[in-house]
């Protein structure tokens, strides 16, 4: 094996070793996250979360000179709903769906879990279930490629439509039953349902949902 040379090392590539691609940002006062401790071991903070609230700060501000090449985490953090047909798909069936937003979980830190979970974004004390109502199915030859109704969420009800991205039924080997299952896709505007925290500092109105649906047929 020959090992490389000149730019070619590692070590010596300026995109992995920086230096000489560096860019100065511009950063906010570290005074504005401090911590208020009136006395010794008084308070309770999480390093994490008031670091995060940093770097969210440090995007804000730098946004227009280079735009991020990481996927946003918010992406990572996806939840699950569970349809119910009472039969098989037909436009006059209503298509029952709940979450309920306690179980919400993701691969983040447990700060950020805690603040989806809260009065700020979902509030799941006081609004523990989330419920859609599909009145309208739309097909493609035999698969269904659409579904309208209503979604309730933090007690206000607004319409929704599901777009199929993936749709298949099969006979399952073990439950000796027809089951059908998909994915499926739409972008809520969360004002529209109470759900302002964060627009302010720049937070999208829109958020992607990715739903999975299974149903089984009696």
């Amino acid at each position: 094996m020959l090992a490389p040379t000149g730019r070619r090392r590692m070590g010596s590539n300026p995109h992995a070793n920086g230096g000489e691609l560096l860019q100065p940002l511009t950063l906010p006062h570290f005074y504005d996250y401090a911590v208020t401790v009136k006395t010794p071991g008084d308070g309770k903070a999480e390093a994490t979360q008031i670091l995060g609230t940093f770097l969210r700060d440090v995007m804000k501000l730098n946004m227009a000179k280079k735009k991020p090449t990481a996927k946003p985490e918010p992406d990572r953090h996806k939840g699950t709903f569970l349809v119910r047909l009472p039969e098989r798909y037909r436009s006059q069936v209503k298509a029952l769906a709940t979450q309920t937003r306690r179980t919400i979980s993701g691969e983040v830190q447990v700060a950020l879990d805690t603040h989806l979970k809260s009065p700020d974004f979902f509030n799941a004390v006081q609004f523990g279930t989330a419920r859609f109502v599909g009145d309208k199915f739309t097909f493609t030859g035999d698969k269904v490629s659409e579904i309208s109704g209503n979604l309730t969420l933090l007690g206000k009800t607004n319409p929704v439509v599901l777009k199929a991205t993936n749709f298949n039924c099969y006979m399952s080997p073990i439950l000796k039953r027809e089951v059908c299952g998909g994915d499926f896709t739409t972008t809520l505007v969360r004002s529209l349902y109470g759900m302002s925290y964060g627009l302010q500092y720049g937070l999208p109105d829109n958020i992607g949902l990715l739903i999975q649906i299974e149903a089984i047929k009696q």
